[in-house]
């Protein structure tokens, strides 16, 4: 539930970041849904290559970039100069 939530939130950042942090969010959220929809398909087949990988591979594929998306929102949220 972690990736896909964090998937969507990284897509609908995009909403609240201007260029070029727009653009890694929605790439991060893509590329995050991509392989959780990708791991659950395979799971349940008798093949399971997970592209030469293994399951730890492909996730390692979805966790890397949620957090470092994570990392650069957080630092984009406390650089960004909005007044209260």
């Amino acid at each position: 539930m972690a990736f896909l939530f964090g998937g969507l939130a990284a897509i609908a950042a995009y909403r609240i970041e201007r260029s070029p942090m727009t653009c890694f969010s929605v790439i991060v959220g893509v590329v995050t849904l991509v392989f959780l929809s990708f791991l659950g398909i395979m799971e349940g087949t008798a093949s399971s290559n997970y592209l030469g990988l293994g399951v730890g591979g492909i996730e390692r594929i979805e966790a890397y970039p949620l957090l470092l998306w994570v990392l650069g929102f957080g630092s984009y949220l406390m650089g960004s100069s909005q007044s209260s």
